[in-house]
């Protein structure tokens, strides 16, 4: 058989392969027929239901699925299934019986990270989750969560000196952004007890778009280097890192490598590897190559990944090289803090010996040896010390880095976006943000002060957080796994099958009138005594951190770092939305079914009037997109307007 003729079999073979793939697709028989008794939208062939998660989001689409199909219904991600759930005890009823996510994401990723014991705490399953969710919980006690408190103040406060430098340039400011940058910052400490310097970039460099985030090429092994090989700090580093409040297990962390260009370079890059990553999650906004991970059978994914790393287009290279940077920058870390705890042992062992003892001159000795890349009462130091235990649990250098990673993305985009629509919700309310300068005033010590009873000095801070939670929770919608070897999970009267993937709709139910009374308003005032009117009818409806065992375990240590970054901000600045560099929201399906009725039936006068008024209501919004989290699509832009320093108690 000549090579000619095994060439055009070849052509033939991929071409039938192809053809019956499209045709699969098209059909989709067996979850047609698999999940038929669940109402829905109906199937579009090979696309599904994604043309109106990219038109409306797929927030938005929930909603107006709900009001349509009820509190279960199912929604169609290419050929794959969705069962949605917007009821809260049926939600709390998934989160508790449920304990796996669904294998998604891994599609293209090659190497031992597709590992399920090298996942992070986000993507484990079973016991290797209860393992590594051991390993995490020290760092959420609420003894540790109060002492990175200072740490989260000060930080703040460092932005609070940057934005007075752009308050004098009088331009607008994307606050999306520069709250990433405060999360980023406190996320670099807590968790590897350095300091990303990300305050110290230019302005203009702050202020990209997400979308158009890609890594930043940096020697970063060189900077690294450099970074170890900058020596012991100066006294002025060690007076700066003393004097930031940080707890004091960070301190020498921080001081050994007080603003050296390694540690620029690491901070530099993952923020913007970060944004990378966030950017591209969602399914609807990533690569072409993950795109077809998800629309085809998983029988081709094999030949997508070949694909993808053979012909990679701009954004999946975006994406690969994000991830290599988070990943290399931890290891790099991680060996760094190791050779320190080496080289600090046997120091130790010298003294013991009588040979040493003394501080070095110059103010190095115990201080160089005591600190390292990574402070001892950092989140990593706390897994390498986890991994001298005796419970048999050690992690290996690629868990511990995992891990790292997962805390390091976690931490900084949830809770900037959390943060951002608070600051949003406050400076679109001005009696709210009267309100809460008050509050702030009476404080006679530093904010981070009241860190253990929050609630009790703050109460109408709290509130505001808690009500921008509501109406935008950055987990917009947790997602489970029906057990594949049980049995039909029973919800609202419909079994689903085991092994489907269950969403349950955060944003739905905390904005769903049937629950919550003025359910679309801002009104702080639900979450305080005496308003138990306009309290939730249900209280499994409000669920902005989720439930069940895989409830966020770091929801104390984000409410805290909000909590904190508002009070600090606001009362330093007035935020004035600048409209018209926001990108408004589109007509949600329901609104357009309203507005269609309202033409087919003869809308009157009034009613056009009132149409009117809630489409100017519309344009003053805020539109989000619903990738990994709930975000501002395009940011949030404001006019800095400096208050008068007096709201802001003396430290």
């Amino acid at each position: 058989m000549s090579p000619l003729t095994v060439l055009v079999l070849l052509i033939k073979a991929v071409s039938f392969a192809v053809l019956g793939c499209i045709a699969y697709l098209a059909i989709n028989p067996v979850n047609r027929w698999k999940y038929s008794h669940i109402p829905g939208p109906r199937y579009r062939a090979i696309f599904g239901n994604l043309p109106e998660f990219r038109k409306y989001g797929s927030h938005e689409f929930m909603v107006a699925c709900r009001a349509k199909y009820g509190p279960v219904f199912k929604l169609w991600f290419g050929h794959r299934v969705w069962v949605v759930v917007c009821d809260p005890d049926l939600g709390k009823r998934v989160n508790y019986k449920c304990l796996n996510r669904p294998q998604i994401g891994d599609a293209l990723i090659r190497g031992p990270v597709t590992r399920p014991e090298n996942k992070g705490l986000f993507f484990t399953r079973d016991d290797v989750w209860r393992m590594v969710h051991r390993v995490w919980q020290p760092a959420f006690y609420a003894d540790s969560v109060h002492a990175c408190a200072p740490l989260m103040s000060v930080t703040s406060r460092r932005l609070v000196t940057r934005l007075q430098g752009l308050a004098g340039e009088g331009r607008p400011v994307d606050l999306w952004r520069e709250v990433g940058n405060l999360t980023m910052a406190i996320v670099g400490t807590a968790a590897y007890g350095i300091d990303f310097h990300t305050f110290d970039a230019d302005s203009a460099t702050q202020q990209q778009p997400a979308a158009s985030s890609t890594s930043v090429k940096l020697p970063l092994a060189a900077a690294v280097a450099a970074a170890a090989a900058a020596g012991a700090p100066s006294k002025a580093a060690q007076a700066a890192a003393a004097a930031s409040h940080l707890p004091s297990s960070m301190h020498s962390g921080l001081a050994a490598a007080h603003v050296d260009v390694g540690q620029r370079a690491v901070g530099a890059q993952l923020v913007s590897s970060a944004q990378t990553l966030f950017a591209s999650m969602g399914g609807t906004s990533g690569s072409i190559y993950q795109m077809a991970a998800l629309l085809l059978p998983d029988s081709c994914r094999p030949l997508v990944a070949w694909a993808a790393h053979t012909f990679p287009d701009a954004r999946f290279t975006a994406v690969m090289n994000a991830r290599a940077t988070v990943s290399s920058a931890s290891m790099q870390l991680v060996q760094q803090f190791k050779q320190r705890q080496q080289q600090q042992e046997d120091a130790s062992a010298s003294d013991d010996a009588g040979l040493g003892g003394n501080a070095a001159p110059g103010g190095r000795g115990r201080v160089s040896r005591s600190g390292g890349a990574i402070a001892p009462g950092s989140f990593l130091g706390l897994l390498l010390a986890a991994r001298g235990g005796t419970d048999g649990h050690g992690l290996s250098d690629l868990q511990m880095i995992m891990q790292a990673n997962t805390f390091t993305l976690a931490g900084y985009e949830t809770t900037a976006n959390a943060l951002a629509f608070s600051l949003w919700c406050i400076s679109t309310h001005p009696e709210a943000e009267a309100r809460l300068l008050q509050e702030a005033a009476a404080a006679a010590q530093p904010f981070h002060a009241y860190s253990r009873d929050m609630e009790q000095q703050f109460p109408y801070t709290c509130a505001v957080v808690s009500e921008a939670l509501r109406l935008y929770p950055p987990g917009a919608t947790t997602i489970r796994e029906v057990p594949p070897a049980g049995r039909p999970l029973q919800l609202g009267g419909y079994a689903v099958a085991p092994g489907s993937s269950v969403f349950v709709a955060s944003y739905v139910m905390q904005r769903d009138p049937e629950l919550w009374p003025r359910a679309g308003e801002f009104l702080p005032e639900r979450w305080l005594p005496g308003n138990e009117h306009l309290a939730a009818k249900n209280a499994a409806a409000y669920l902005p951190f989720g439930s069940g065992a895989r409830m966020c375990i770091g929801y104390r240590f984000a409410l805290q770092e909000v909590r904190l970054g508002l009070l600090e901000l606001l009362s330093q600045f007035h935020f004035e939305v600048q409209w018209e560099l926001m990108v408004p929201p589109p007509p949600q399906p329901h609104q357009q079914q309203q507005q269609q009725q309202g033409v087919e039936g003869g809308a009157e006068a009034g009613d056009k009037q009132q149409q009117q008024q809630q489409q100017q209501r519309g344009s003053r919004a805020l539109r989000t997109a619903n990738g990994f989290t709930l975000s501002p699509v395009g940011g949030i832009w404001v006019k800095l307007e400096p208050r008068v320093p007096e709201v802001q108690p003396a430290v």
